[in-house]
């Protein structure tokens, strides 16, 4: 398990060093940053790093067998790519549209939790071939004990502020 965690903590670094010098060699050809662009990435970066943490906290509380992991995770990660593409984006204020722009919208929202209850019913039928119930149980309960550990970080540390 170790050793996947040093290969997990590697693959940020390397992201991050790939982030760091792709945004220094705009800089130094004279090509603007984006700002947009720069906020996208840092997101990318701490979902990277959220993702590594749930995988860690995961392994750490779910036994799984060497023959489970390794049917596990492929299925595991593929899901959690489904679920983070899934994910309905309500962002805007609707009150400015018309009635049949926010029906629409309504629509896109519903298609895509429609889509996303079917790829999360497949995801279980998969996870039922590979794991017993009592196992699948325990992965969610490890899901929602790291999401609460997340949230209670976050509220104790607060908004973290840049510093130059």
């Amino acid at each position: 398990m170790q050793t996947y965690h040093i290969k997990s903590l590697l693959f940020i670094v390397l992201v991050s060093s790939l982030f760091s010098s792709f945004t220094s060699i705009q800089s130094e050809e004279g090509v603007p940053r984006s700002k947009t662009n720069n906020k996208q990435i840092e997101k990318e970066i701490i979902n990277a790093r959220i993702l590594t943490e749930k995988r860690n906290y995961i392994q750490k509380n779910l036994p799984l067998s060497p023959e489970e992991a390794l049917k596990f995770w492929p299925i595991y990660t593929a899901f959690e790519e489904v679920r983070s593409q899934g994910k309905p984006h309500f962002n805007q204020d609707l009150s400015a549209f018309t009635n049949e722009e926010q029906m629409r919208k309504a629509n896109e929202i519903i298609a895509r939790k429609e889509k996303m209850l079917q790829s999360e019913m497949q995801y279980l039928k998969d996870l039922r071939e590979i794991l017993p119930a009592t196992k699948i149980v325990e992965l969610w309960k490890a899901e929602k004990n790291f999401h609460r550990e997340l949230i209670r970080s976050v509220k104790n540390n607060g908004p973290q502020e840049k510093r130059p």
